[in-house]
């Protein structure tokens, strides 16, 4: 018959803080996990928002004219690129790099 060794077991407590370190850990972990399930939801959501948001923007330019679309509605937009120039700012629309190509 083989002889079992048996392992040391510290007296300091530690065994008992790792486990509960590692509980931590594992509930911790579980929020992050659902979090992150969260933010790609709102991603989701900001990007068909976005979407809907820039189709609308392009119509009402063509609307009232580039010159005349509010900054406020500007600054949501993803579909302008705004350039400095030596006179100030020049905003490029999406639809007219489409008119060039």
């Amino acid at each position: 018959m083989s002889k079992v060794l048996e392992f040391k077991r510290p007296r300091s407590g530690l065994v008992e803080e790792l486990e509960k370190n590692i509980e931590n850990m594992e509930e911790l972990y579980a929020a992050y996990d659902r979090l992150q399930g969260v933010m790609i939801d709102i991603e989701e959501k900001i990007d068909l928002e976005e979407f809907f948001f820039n189709q609308k923007l392009m119509k009402y330019k063509n609307e009232v004219g580039a010159d005349n679309v509010p900054v406020r509605y500007l600054n949501y937009s993803t579909e302008i690129l705004v350039i400095q120039t030596e006179d100030g700012f020049e905003f490029l629309w999406a639809d007219e790099n489409e008119d060039e190509e």
